[in-house]
């Protein structure tokens, strides 16, 4: 008898337990529903009767259009056996079927989604025009002979043409000043700009098909390392082919580090040391019959004896931290979908999540602040803020949030869109703060060296900040989707 009521007595404090869980996840989403600003309406698509404009395959979209692919598309149509693969997935990369099926039907496909896959519509995440550069990067396998390449560049030292935002979501102030001491890529090549008044340097002359990107500078070597990549060349694979280089600063004695089969390379980082480089991989590992279109590892190469050793799997966009001992990057999460900002030991050991998935729908380009204390991230979506960037609902979330994200998904939809910002936390996880509210495309951010300062290379131009975020302003229109690296 005192058995029965002694259970009587647990089942029923669960029960109370249970009820109150309940009811604090029901008036979380209510409150999430009542506060959230009305959904915003899509741009209008194109009427079926519209004729497509002519698919613009040079080298700047369809890279522009694998930028967007590997973000937006990669996780559920990688070709890769999980949940979240689906037929439509793997037709999607069938040569054939491309073949066969027009222009404005992928178009289509992209912007209204299609139910008996899954696949949502991104109509309202993506421009007309970013969705045009995906379907060329989905095209490109089959480039015809003449496909119109880059103009040649100067052969001289020469200035940059400068080029308006391509959109803006809020008001930012123009500021034209001097650029720092930097290296950047821009319309498929690196630049350095002395930080003085005299002509940016253009430090490399790739033409055609061979497109430079993302360079990286390290003190310790004066030397900058970046990539290169061309398009894929055959129906093999929808993998551009990539190299990293290093060069001196004034684009003399470039160096190949790494020239790929059937993949393509990303993001390369230095070791504080300057004796090793971090890149991610995206490919086939030696031997597989099979190329999936993403697939990202982290691989460190040994700059003396070549050596390359993978350190992270379903990892990339990764920073080494200034002491050398931390690595953070994105993690892919299992099922494909999600991913988390991530830091580990420096071979990858012991990793440990600074950003949920659950506040987060992805990541790009964390960097770390001088002194190893902070990372500055861009970031699409994220916690409610007050006027200083501060969350106001990421505490609150965190023990119910995958839970109101299946109670309650519209919030989340309403308004985070393809928006970029940029946030910053320390490397303990806490302190998250949100740093922009510009809502810009695939930007990409650096501290100053003695950290006091952030620069931002975005599509809608070259921003500048203080490091707490204050006193955003837009210094230059020369923006674009590359990277950005400031030298002391």
């Amino acid at each position: 008898m005192k058995q029965q009521r002694r259970s009587a007595r647990v089942i029923g404090t669960y029960s109370a337990i249970a009820a109150v869980v309940l009811l604090v996840v029901l008036v979380e989403a209510w409150v999430s529903r009542r506060d959230a600003p009305a959904p915003t309406t899509p741009p209008p698509l194109r009427t079926n009767s519209a004729p497509a404009p002519a698919l613009n395959r040079d080298i700047r979209t369809v890279l522009a259009g694998q930028q967007l692919y590997r973000f937006y598309c990669a996780s559920c149509h990688s070709g890769a056996s999980t949940a979240s693969s689906s037929a439509t997935a793997s037709n999607l990369f069938a040569p054939a079927q491309l073949d066969q099926t027009a222009d404005d039907a992928i178009y289509r496909t992209v912007a209204d989604g299609a139910s008996t896959g899954g696949m949502p519509a991104f109509a309202g995440r993506l421009t007309d025009a970013q969705i045009w550069q995906v379907i060329a990067f989905l095209r490109s396998n089959t480039l015809p002979s003449g496909t119109t390449a880059l103009p040649a560049p100067p052969t001289s030292t020469t200035t940059a043409t400068a080029q308006p935002a391509a959109r803006a979501r809020v008001s930012i102030p123009d500021s034209p000043e001097l650029l720092p001491p930097l290296v950047f890529a821009r319309d498929g090549n690196i630049w350095h700009s002395d930080g003085n008044d005299t002509p940016l340097r253009l430090l490399t002359q790739f033409t055609a098909l061979e497109y430079a990107d993302q360079p990286a500078y390290n003190t310790q070597t004066g030397r900058v390392a970046f990539v290169t990549s061309t398009l894929p060349i055959s129906s093999a694979t929808r993998l551009s082919v990539s190299a990293l280089y290093t060069m001196k600063l004034d684009g003399t004695d470039r160096q190949l580090v790494w020239q790929t089969e059937r993949g393509s390379l990303y993001l390369p980082t230095w070791a504080s040391d300057g004796t090793a480089l971090y890149v991610t991989f995206n490919g086939a590992e030696q031997g597989e019959a099979t190329v999936r279109p993403w697939r990202p590892q982290i691989v460190r190469i040994d700059l003396a004896s070549g050596a390359r050793q993978p350190v992270v799997d379903n990892a990339h966009n990764q920073a080494p931290a200034p002491n050398g001992r931390q690595l953070a990057y994105v993690q892919v999460q299992e099922h494909g979908y999600a991913t988390t900002l991530t830091i580990a030991n420096v071979d990858g050991s012991n990793p440990r999540v600074l950003l949920r998935a659950d506040l987060f729908s992805g990541f790009l380009a964390p960097r770390f602040s001088p002194d190893g204390k902070q990372i500055v991230v861009a970031a699409v979506g994220g916690p409610e803020t007050d006027a200083h960037g501060v969350p106001t609902t990421a505490q609150l979330r965190a023990p119910f949030g995958a839970l109101l994200d299946w109670i309650a998904p519209a919030t989340a939809e309403a308004h985070n869109g393809v928006a970029f910002d940029l946030w910053r936390v320390d490397t303990d996880g806490s302190n998250l703060r949100r740093l922009t509210s510009f809502g810009e495309d695939l930007p990409m951010a650096v501290f100053s060296p003695d950290g006091s300062d952030i620069m931002i290379m975005a599509y809608g131009g070259v921003y500048r900040m203080k490091s707490n975020g204050s006193q955003l302003r837009r210094i230059s229109l020369l923006g674009g989707h590359g990277a950005i690296d400031w030298l002391p």
